[in-house]
């Protein structure tokens, strides 16, 4: 009866860590279909679906947790304090996951690509350039004069993006 039990869980585990691959996988694909239909850059690729594996491996974690039958008595207190320290750690990395998340709307919206000239409008600090990359955190672009300015993905989100056609 045990060795049965241990069998089925061992099953389980492997069909969860398969389909976790498949799943990923997949993802990859469809990340890499979108993106070459809208023409984007590779890199950009990349970091979809970094995030995306990222998550995955926490649904696949969460599912062996289940199938091996993690002691559930005490799990108010893990939630409450994973939840706190993870409160504290949202709270003093706000800014980089707005980012990222950003960086995922970024990717998906398609509103410019890299090598696009763009102007986003803010006031008297608008920037007026080329898209020379674009990652996580970040949107490196390049002024007509040289200088390569950094502007932060959720900041972008919030201005307007003016694309300039040549």
């Amino acid at each position: 009866m045990l060795e049965s039990k241990l069998l089925v869980q061992i099953l389980l585990s492997l069909a969860g860590l398969l389909g976790v691959i498949i799943s990923i996988r997949l993802t990859k694909r469809v990340v890499r279909r979108f993106g070459r239909r809208h023409d984007f850059h590779e890199r950009r690729f990349f970091y979809v679906n970094k995030i995306t594996s990222i998550l995955y491996t926490i649904l696949f974690l969460l599912i062996i947790s289940i199938i091996w039958g993690f002691d559930i008595e005490g799990l108010p207190i893990y939630f409450a304090s994973f939840f706190g320290l993870v409160g504290v750690a949202f709270f003093a990395t706000w800014s980089v996951l707005s980012n990222i998340t950003a960086s995922m709307i970024i990717f998906f919206s398609y509103q410019f690509r890299i090598a696009d000239k763009i102007r986003i409008l803010d006031g008297d600090n608008s920037v007026t350039g080329r898209v020379k990359d674009m990652n996580m955190f970040t949107v490196i672009i390049e002024t007509q004069d040289g200088h390569v300015i950094s502007y932060p993905n959720n900041l972008i989100l919030q201005k307007p993006i003016q694309m300039i056609r040549e």
